[in-house]
């Protein structure tokens, strides 16, 4: 969860966490966020300015399958 303070940001990912999925994306959707589901699928949520400074797994395997 984005926020204009690490608790903020706290605040709004536990209440994501504690809403369920369908509850996380309007949690999320004013500050943007992340929802990283069971299966290990990577949803972004809402508004991200810029983009998150992971590795999502598709990225890899499609990248080992470019090899």
């Amino acid at each position: 969860a984005l926020g204009d303070s690490a608790v903020e940001a706290e605040t709004l990912s536990k209440a994501a966490l504690l809403s369920g999925a369908e509850g996380a994306r309007e949690v999320l959707g004013e500050r943007g966020g992340l929802i990283v589901h069971d299966s290990g699928r990577v949803e972004g949520i809402g508004p991200l300015s810029v983009r998150p400074r992971i590795r999502w797994p598709e990225s890899r395997e499609r990248e080992e399958a470019a090899a």
